[in-house]
């Protein structure tokens, strides 16, 4: 009789207080790895799937294969599908378009072979709304044809919500991984949303997250653990947990198991870390993340009550699990400090520790009725989600300096020679007494020192010092940003208020609420396009603002290029695309070549070789746009003393190369 009232009494109390019986966090880790075919753009490796199936079997792990449309047609990776499927993984599905899937979906194609990737062309937002679905259609259709099911798991770096809310509601999609935050890497920006916890997307914009679950949208869970310190304003993206990042700045598995270990262990609520690795990736990656797994094998060995799960098990799990309206993602970096990202519904704030500082640098405003600027019109060139914002400390957005006008830095305060270079921020606290901690209160998380900061973030609004200190280096937001008394207003081109974060004081407090005043977001994009959607189409070439740069005016002849760098810029001094390479003539003729890379600011590179030493003129023209430069190729003294010491003049551009090279290396360590 007692057992069964304990029972009861256990149930009841389950169902009125669920948190309170289960008060543990939970630490839960999801494996996707995409898998591409062979038949064109990023060419998957079969020999590369079939280890990562087998990696996970021997680890007796579960993940999620996300297969992209040439490899359900491919036999021998079908194969292997169905005997990861055998094992207890799930088959998800990689949205990436390929010629294969355009044609069998009566689309034409956007792409070309040296632009798979860019995101136009490789991704949904690329196409019309009612292409979108077609390539959705036939997708699934042949999944089930393939597999006897369709996919509840999908992966697309970047994609709208018409296709979002398609495959929620006609195909029972659950679960869809988005990339990382990011700058420009591979041709498309994400900046503004979430970091890391998964959350559900407002019904108009997968990279804002719902007031409210409409039940129209699946999960949103993004790619790879990012680095909470190091990552914002990062233009190298080598700070996540992918080896093909981490790698190239030298660092190997311990720098994995740091951010792992962080991201399961931070201060509130459920953690959660996503790891995986594309299957185009080189051999080299493969074995990393090899060890990566045997790592989060013994993690879970460990740790029995943690848990390793495919992506659809996590939604499943993940739909249980009360509501949290305050995120928090730590980060802690023995080089440069801490950070916390703060994530609600209604905003954003990047919080950092620096140089015995404690400043905010990032203010983003979420809004259900923001829309995805792809939602109805294709995107036409790369892709740009950037949400909008009262503060962003990791660009630089100035048009007359040599630094360009969106450069990204990092924010950390050490070792930063110029004060232009500082990240724009609030000062909170200028001299740091004690450890700080974030502490949950009375449901906000309150900024902890030992003594009283004021500081406190809620779900609808956060409180400051009253005394803050406002730092702004962002001389192109200060006309359009502007302050009223404490509060910020977005001041929009027409004369409208578009969002305010109004202030309020209360002694030494003073509380902050992101309000929308005037929905004008889609006008903003167009008026305020550097900061809100810079996408790189649709302005003409500006005379006045174009320039070319000499990167190096000295060099040794027949050894390295003398390059210059052709900025093309609109009126407003942003970057454009040019449908033509740029004109390059020489006097006298000097072999020459000109190329582009896969940014997002549009430059052309422009190498010039010589043989032998001499002074070169280099006439670079585009329409009306024409500008000469000079560049010296001097001869190499070390090895070609006696031509040096009857050519003095060239002696002293040689002299001058070297000192270039040096003033060079000695700056890029002054400014990082």
């Amino acid at each position: 009789m007692k057992v069964g009232v304990f029972i009861f009494l256990f149930s009841v109390l389950f169902f009125l207080f669920p948190t309170l019986v289960f008060a543990d966090a939970q630490h839960v880790t999801v494996i996707i790895n995409q898998i591409r075919g062979t038949e064109c753009c990023g060419v998957g490796s079969l020999h590369n799937f079939e280890q990562q199936v087998q990696m996970l079997s021997s680890h007796q792990l579960h993940g999620t294969f996300a297969l992209r449309f040439d490899a359900l047609q491919n036999p021998p990776f079908n194969a292997t599908a169905k005997l990861a499927l055998q094992q207890g993984n799930e088959l998800g599905g990689l949205l990436e378009i390929t010629p294969q899937l355009a044609s069998a979906s009566g689309v034409a194609y956007r792409g070309t072979p040296d632009k798979w990737y860019e995101a136009q062309n490789a991704f949904l937002i690329g196409y019309t709304p009612a292409e979108r679905l077609k390539l959705i259609d036939t997708y699934m259709h042949q999944f089930q044809v393939d597999f006897g099911i369709t996919p509840t798991t999908t992966v697309a770096w970047m994609i709208d919500p018409v296709s979002l809310q398609y495959l929620k509601q006609k195909y029972g999609v659950t679960v869809h991984e988005l990339t990382r935050e990011q700058w420009g890497t591979d041709s498309y920006t994400l900046y503004g949303g979430p970091p890391n916890n998964p959350y559900i997307p407002s019904d108009n914009w997968a990279l804002v997250p719902a007031a409210s679950d409409s039940g129209k949208m699946p999960l949103i869970v993004r790619q790879t653990i990012t680095d909470p310190v190091q990552t914002y304003g990062d233009p190298t993206s080598t700070y996540t947990s992918q080896p093909n990042d981490y790698e190239r700045r030298g660092v190997g598995l311990e720098y994995f198991t740091h951010l792992f270990t962080q991201a399961q262990t931070q201060p509130f609520g459920n953690t959660f870390a996503l790891v995986g690795l594309e299957n185009s990736m080189e051999q080299t990656y493969q074995d990393s993340f090899g060890k990566q797994l045997s790592f989060i094998a013994q993690w879970q060995k460990n740790n029995p009550d943690d848990m390793v799960m495919t992506a659809k098990q996590y939604g499943q799990w993940w739909r249980t699990q009360p509501t949290e309206h305050i995120n928090v993602y730590e980060g802690n970096d023995d080089t440069v400090g801490k950070a916390w990202w703060i994530t609600t519904t209604r905003y954003r704030v990047r919080l950092r520790e620096d140089n015995n500082q404690l400043y905010i640098d990032d203010i983003r405003m979420y809004d259900p009725s923001f829309t995805d600027p792809y939602i109805e019109q294709p995107a036409q060139q790369l892709g740009y989600w950037v949400v909008p914002f009262f503060l962003d400390g990791s660009r630089i957005l100035d048009g007359d300096n040599n630094y360009g006008f969106t450069t990204s830095i990092q924010d950390n305060l050490q070792n930063r020679k110029s004060e232009y270079l500082q990240p724009s921020r609030i000062t909170l606290v200028q001299h740091i007494q004690n450890s700080i901690t974030l502490q949950q209160q009375n449901g906000c998380v309150v900024v902890d020192d030992g003594t009283s900061t004021n500081v406190s973030f809620c779900s609808t609004q956060f409180s400051l010092p009253s005394h803050s200190s406002w730092h702004d280096n962002n001389i192109y937001t200060k006309h359009i940003i502007q302050q009223d008394g404490s509060s910020l207003i977005w001041k929009a081109a027409n004369d409208q208020s578009f969002m305010q974060l109004s202030a309020q004081q209360n002694g030494n407090v003073t509380t902050y609420s992101p309000q929308l005043m005037n929905n004008v977001l889609d006008e903003e994009r167009m008026a305020r396009y550097p900061l809100l959607f810079p996408q790189l189409s649709g302005h003409p070439l500006s005379v006045t603002q174009s320039s070319v740069y000499v990167n190096n005016t000295f060099a040794i002849a027949g050894r390295n290029p003398a390059r210059l760098v052709l900025f093309p810029k609109d009126a407003q001094g942003y970057p454009i695309t040019l449908d033509l390479d740029p004109t390059v003539m020489t006097d006298p003729y000097v072999p020459t070549s000109v190329y582009t890379e896969h940014t997002g600011n549009g430059m052309f590179f422009i190498d010039a070789v010589s043989a032998v030493p001499q002074k070169v003129s280099i006439h670079v023209q585009v329409g009306d746009f024409s500008q000469t430069r000079t560049v010296y190729f001097a001869p190499d003294c070390k090895h070609m003393i006696s031509y040096c010491i009857f050519h003095p003049t060239q002696v002293w551009w040689y002299v001058r190369n070297i000192a270039q090279d040096i003033w060079r290396k000695y700056f890029d360590k002054q400014t990082q």
